[in-house]
């Protein structure tokens, strides 16, 4: 998770969770002359951090990935568990021999996939359920052999949402192995599936829950990608079961969480905290603590109690020193207040904030916040990527290719050309990088506008502005899956 920059000694997982070292050895006293949050970034700087948040005790195989566990021959997952086989990409849960996709469910043989559950040897499905050797579909459900469909339910062998022989299904599905096939199949999609509306907001299973990506939630308010919350508000990221959960990020297996981030597996009545896990209860303003309880201002304890910036107090004089650093807090304004930007670990650049908030080095600079500068050559030069199944050479995997996009060196993993070749696409052209940002510009931005639907007129919610092409509808309008409904247009034929 570091660079090599970073001021924090490093540790590796399995020397930060033993019995080597103990975080309390790092104790101080609180200094009511000097600012909390000023003392608790001088802990955070001295106690040594695991190099990444995983379960290895349980992970198998899968040592490149990070904010992940219970995988098992994964490779470059992230905020994903539960996962076998599978590889780049984000918020995987529960799938199988999956690849370059992003909030994707129970899923198994897939490529690209964008919010989308229960799918099966697919690819390049967004915001689709269940559906079976298809691609290019949107909002699509309970679909088999489909192509280039939006919002069919049930159908089996539909291309542009108009039926087809078997034949020339198969005979659509073989431009998918060539890397020119594929661009002009998804740049056909794009310009299908403008004539269509879409629905304000994906919400999947909830009741009386706003936002987008949100799938069995109950009373969920402005929620991101979110599964089995209840009672939530503001939150991006829960894993069930959730529940009273505000303003937090990446929380799950858990109850009453206030502005944390990465907090759960057992956790109760958490705030101010960030990367504490494996039932933890009562911790305020603590990061990296596992196993513990009635902890405030830790670094790094595991399996403790009763302790104020890592020094251990008697139960008694706990509680009273906590009132105490509080009032101190409320003087000072910090108290309430999450971790200030600028202590954050990771730099700027390489956070989830650049990829939903991007600046500059020179205007994160400007606000104090920490930037990784690389200076390590950009390996280019490389092999042009194959543009077909066909001209796959055996030992392409050992080449270094030259990225599309980006023009800096990439290598293909052996895994992924075998799913690719077993869902008959393409090999991708681009890096990791670049494919990770295309998949973002896909989706919807994590804020809520007030729109109308375009068929009754009733006010909604949407995560799509003004400015969004396609039309909005509510839950409560049937959504046209025919290009002839649609004011008298006429979709492509196949």
């Amino acid at each position: 998770s570091f660079p090599p920059s970073s001021p924090f000694a490093i540790y590796s997982n399995v020397a930060w969770h033993s019995e080597a070292w103990d975080a309390r050895d790092y104790g101080r006293d609180f200094d009511p002359s000097r600012p909390f949050f000023e003392q608790f970034a001088e802990l955070q700087r001295a106690v040594p951090r695991p190099a990444l948040f995983v379960d290895h005790h349980r992970d198998v195989n899968s040592e490149y990935t990070n904010y992940a566990g219970l995988n098992k021959n994964c490779y470059l997952l992230f905020q994903s568990g539960i996962n076998d086989g599978c590889l780049y990409g984000y918020f995987y849960e529960d799938c199988r021999d999956c690849a370059d996709c992003c909030v994707v469910h129970r899923s198994e043989l897939c490529a690209e996939l964008i919010e989308s559950e229960r799918c099966y040897t697919s690819a390049y499905l967004e915001q689709c359920e269940n559906c079976t050797e298809s691609y290019f579909l949107d909002n699509c459900i309970g679909c088999r052999s489909c192509i280039l469909c939006v919002n069919l339910r049930h159908k089996t062998h539909h291309i542009f949402n108009q039926p087809v022989s078997a034949e020339v299904y198969e005979e659509f599905r073989q431009k998918l192995q060539t890397a020119a096939g594929i661009s002009e199949l998804s740049q056909q999609f794009e310009e299908f599936r403008q004539q269509f509306p879409i629905r304000a907001s994906r919400t999947v299973r909830c009741e009386e829950s706003s936002g987008h990506s949100l799938v069995d939630c109950v009373r969920a308010v402005e929620c991101f990608d979110c599964r089995g919350l209840e009672d939530g508000r503001y939150a991006v990221h829960s894993f069930p079961p959730a529940r009273d959960v505000v303003d937090c990020y990446a929380c799950g297996q858990c109850e009453l969480i206030y502005e944390c981030q990465n907090v759960g597996i057992g956790a109760y009545d958490v705030k101010f905290s960030s990367h504490c896990v494996s039932n933890v209860r009562e911790l305020t303003y603590c990061d990296q603590c596992w196993h513990s309880s009635e902890l405030f201002g830790c670094v790094g304890i595991r399996g403790g109690k009763h302790c104020i910036l890592n020094r251990q107090y008697s139960e008694v004089e706990y509680h009273e020193k906590v009132s105490e650093i509080v009032e101190h807090m409320k003087r000072t304004g910090e108290w309430g207040e999450f971790f200030p930007m600028k202590d954050a670990p990771i730099p700027y650049n390489l956070s989830l904030a650049q990829d939903y908030f991007p600046l500059s080095r020179d205007a994160a600079l400007a606000q104090g916040l920490s930037w990784y500068e690389d200076d390590t050559p950009s390996v280019g030069g490389g092999e042009a990527p194959p543009s077909s199944l066909n001209s796959l050479t055996p030992d392409i995997h050992l080449s270094t290719l030259q990225c599309n996009e980006c023009g800096k060196g990439f290598r293909y993993t052996e895994r992924e050309l075998v799913i690719r070749r077993q869902l008959g696409i393409a090999p991708a052209g681009d890096c990791f990088f670049c494919r990770h940002r295309r998949r973002l510009q896909k989706r919807a931005p994590r804020a809520l506008f007030e729109r109308q639907c375009e068929d009754c007129g009733v006010a909604v919610l949407s995560p799509y502005a003004a400015d969004f092409p396609r039309a909005i509808i509510c839950d409560e309008c049937p959504l046209p899956d025919s290009a002839t409904d649609l004011k008298g247009r006429t979709g492509p034929s196949p």
